[in-house]
């Protein structure tokens, strides 16, 4: 008899531990992308007459639970200074802005949708798609 209350306890603690887990991990999964949001996106392109560099390359850095910061570089002619700000994700969905002080860059909020191959990123004057590269850091 106390074989068998010693192993409905243990059942009632193991499922309602497993009760109040479930709706924990399901409403992770609601607010994130089946990959990586994280990583290296440009589109800069190089040309090779005037020496001159045109595009976008964007960093998107996770630093901790739910914090999330982009170092962007938006290139028209020369290569700035990159700058890094702080950025707001929700699922696959990023938004990040640039602030006006910084030499090169208008003052600019990009809101863009990250996929598995690329980034897609608008905002008032731009709107452009960036590649995924490939990096050793995801290891």
């Amino acid at each position: 008899m106390r074989m068998r209350i010693v192993f409905f306890v243990v059942l009632f603690f193991a499922a309602t531990g497993f009760i109040l887990t479930v709706p924990a991990f399901s409403q992770n999964k609601k607010n994130q992308a089946s990959y990586p949001v994280e990583g290296i996106y440009s589109d800069l392109r190089f040309c090779s007459e005037t020496g001159d560099v045109e595009g976008m390359r964007v960093i998107i850095l996770s630093s901790g639970a739910n914090d999330y910061h982009v170092v962007a570089q938006l290139a028209s002619g020369g290569m700035p200074e990159p700058v890094l700000v702080k950025a707001d994700r929700k699922g696959n969905k990023i938004m990040f802005t640039i602030p006006v002080d910084l030499p090169g860059f208008p003052m600019e909020t990009f809101s863009g949708t990250v996929f598995s191959n690329g980034l897609s990123l608008k905002s008032k004057n731009y709107k452009m798609g960036l590649k995924r590269l490939k990096c050793n850091i995801d290891q």
